[in-house]
């Protein structure tokens, strides 16, 4: 079940499955979500059975000596895990004890080295420094990490507070210049202190390195792809952290404001920003969740079949950023507009509580964070949308449709249903398999979002283009958020519907409603963008849309003459 089950207990990638084959692996979610609330509520009614649970798994690591590689398995994965949950808590910490900005030591690293998820496939790449040699790299091109510091400083000023080292991922070019089908990711550190490093550059925390045959050294134990997946997890973590405290800000402000009608919020716009707070941590939460997997999900036989590292999905990791970035950013907005008027200068007491502090000043250090530092680094989700996302979307439309192909299509199609994977008939004719039926409405609305979804993808002729990735990640992002939020939704319906389920089933029908309408937008900008750019593409001379608008205004319009001598030859 959950992480591990089906016939072969593989887990099916859900963004991957959709793009190119246009099914859905929903029925895993609802398995993991049924699998999840099922032990909390169990939990929660029975206080040993952790401690039973405990004892058995102690009594089971001591039967025999040849289960001790599996147990040695066991334990790594529960360092792994405990290493994981740790990251989780200190960035947690970080945002709510120290600024909006702290956790970016705990993630990218801080001191002697920094770190980044940075995968620059166009400007720094790597080659082998000999043939005998593996760990030995030589880097060029321009590479980029982030610091905990984000004051912007002059080079000769900023030297002390650079790292010794920068750990970063390059691409990795075979030494006789062969291209390679798929690109190749190594993480590589590269001390600063080398005349290959041609020049360094510290603007608002983010380091940029230019490079030219510089050495670096190849960290054979950290995948790159990992590496980005657990950043990416963490990332998202710091902004559910982020949205909750700006969410307690603008809930105490909001309750302590005279406009807003004092304790109670009667203001329709604020009670709608709120309430999207609310839902971004919802959807990030459920989101989260399904991406990082369930430590108790392998028990008995299952375990022997999974790593003794963690594997997080690389394509669903950065799916689950792109969601948690759109989210913070609309919630930063969301709360300008609720305390756009108010000093940010001090911490207020609230009216109703003196005890209780008003953070206005964590507000305004959040405002005034570079938005490149606190969400995009600076390109880098739009270069790992181009490099992994691109290519998934070019194989879209190969293997879709119901159409069989003999027996072993037949079987094929089976097994996968089987699998809990939901087949349309064909592009546009994909249906959730097993929503709450009090979820009909957000359902419909994201069936026919993720046909609308599917037949933009098919119909769509370069499908490298990157606008079109773009769009393509962020309303992917948006529905692999709703199919969590459904299925998390179903889960506490079907287990406690008029408690939990309750709750849930508010915070879902918001959350459908919010998700709908930026899909809504996402492709609004997405053809505005590309009926603009062909239209200048056409254009012999962009002079004109150079022009002022006030001299536009009063310029004579080219066909005047004409025109008026029509009229009159019609009178």
């Amino acid at each position: 079940m959950m992480r591990c089950f089906g016939a072969r207990r593989a887990r099916t990638d859900v963004v991957e499955l959709l793009v190119r084959q246009g099914r859905l692996a929903d029925v895993q979610l609802l398995n993991f979500f049924s699998a999840q609330l099922n032990r909390e509520v169990a939990a929660a009614a029975t206080e040993t059975a952790t401690a039973a649970a405990a004892a058995a798994a102690a009594a089971a690591a001591t039967v025999t000596a040849s289960a001790g590689a599996e147990a040695q398995t066991c334990g790594s994965r529960t360092r792994a895990w405990t290493d994981l949950d740790a990251s989780t808590e200190a960035v947690r910490r970080l945002v709510n004890t120290e600024s909006p900005v702290a956790w970016l030591k705990e993630v990218f690293g801080a001191g002697d080295e920094w770190s980044s998820s940075y995968l620059s496939a166009a400007t720094a790449v790597a080659t082998r420094a000999s043939d005998g040699d593996a760990a030995t790299l030589t880097a060029t091109g321009v590479a980029t990490a982030v610091g905990s510091g984000h004051s912007s400083t002059a080079a000769g000023a900023a030297a002390p507070a650079l790292p010794k080292s920068i750990r970063v991922v390059l691409r990795l070019e075979s030494s006789g210049g062969a291209a390679t089908a798929a690109p190749q990711y190594v993480t590589a550190s590269v001390p600063l202190d080398q005349p290959g490093v041609v020049e360094r550059t510290l603007v608002q925390g983010v380091l940029q390195v230019r490079l030219s045959n510089a050495k670096a050294t190849h960290h054979a134990s950290l995948s790159a792809e990992q590496v980005a997946s657990y950043q990416h997890t963490l990332t998202a973590t710091a902004y559910s952290a982020i949205l909750q405290r700006v969410e307690e800000v603008c809930a105490l402000h909001a309750t302590h404001t005279v406009r807003y009608d004092s304790l109670l919020i009667r203001n329709p716009a604020t009670q709608m920003r709120l309430a999207q707070l609310a839902c971004f941590r919802y959807g990030i939460s459920c989101l989260t969740d399904y991406v990082v997997g369930d430590r108790h999900a392998a028990d008995g036989d299952a375990a022997a079949d999974l790593p003794a590292q963690l594997q997080l999905p690389l394509v669903e990791s950065m799916t689950l950023n792109v969601y948690a970035e759109r989210a913070l950013l609309d919630g930063i907005d969301a709360a300008w507009e609720m305390v756009r008027d108010t000093p940010l200068v001090a911490a207020v007491p609230h009216r109703s509580n003196a005890a209780k502090k008003i953070n206005y000043p964590y507000l305004s250090q959040l405002f005034h964070t570079p938005k490149y530092l606190l969400a995009s680094s600076t390109g880098s989700m739009e270069e790992q949308a181009m490099t992994f996302l691109s290519p998934v979307l070019a194989q879209c439309g190969h293997h879709g449709g119901s159409g069989g192909g003999g027996d072993g299509a037949g079987v094929g199609d089976l097994l996968q249903r089987v699998m809990g994977l939901t087949a349309g008939s064909s592009y546009g004719g994909v249906r959730l398999a097993a929503p709450h039926v009090n979820l009909a409405g957000v359902t419909k609305a994201l069936e026919e979002d993720i046909a609308t979804l599917l037949n933009m993808m098919v119909s769509q002729k370069d499908k490298s283009e990157p606008n079109f990735v773009l769009c393509a990640a962020q309303y992917i992002s948006e529905v692999f958020a709703s199919l969590a939020v459904v299925y998390r939704c179903t889960a506490a319906l079907n287990i406690d519907e008029e408690g939990r389920g309750h709750r849930e089933w508010l915070m879902a029908q918001v959350f459908g409603s919010a998700s709908a309408v930026r899909r809504r937008r996402i492709l609004d900008d997405y053809t505005m963008a590309r009926a603009a750019s062909t239209v200048i593409q056409r254009s012999k001379s962009l002079d004109s849309y150079a022009t002022h608008p006030i001299e536009l205004m009063n310029a004579t319009p080219r066909k005047a003459a004409s025109s008026s001598t029509s009229s009159s030859a019609t009178r």
